[in-house]
């Protein structure tokens, strides 16, 4: 099956399209978000497996994929170390995220 060249998402406040709009430059999609390496297997240590990207991805204002950064903060282990740290993975992720975001001219 052929990959889209458009998909079209809903805003949805609260829920993980509470972070997509539109900017000068066209369209986004942002979030916080978890993943597993290609080829994870579950057991033990799998802490350090689960990895937090902060994720912007900008679109044209047709909706045609421009530009995506895609940033690791860490692993899983690490909130469950320390779950308060201010400067946690969490934190790190978010602020990524908030950096990015104020980034985008005219956002909306």
């Amino acid at each position: 099956m052929a990959v889209p060249d458009i998909i079209p998402l809903a805003h949805e406040p609260d829920h993980r399209t509470s972070t997509i709009g539109r900017f000068s430059g066209g369209q986004f999609l942002a979030s916080v978000t978890y993943a597993f390496p290609d080829g994870f297997t579950s057991g033990d240590g799998w802490e350090e497996q689960k990895r937090l990207f902060a994720v912007l991805h900008t679109f044209d204002h047709h909706g045609h994929r421009q530009e995506s950064d895609i940033w690791c903060a860490g692993t899983w282990a690490e909130p469950m170390k320390r779950p308060h740290d201010e400067q946690s993975v969490v934190a790190r992720a978010e602020a990524r995220l908030a950096a990015g975001l104020d980034g985008l001219a005219k956002r909306e």
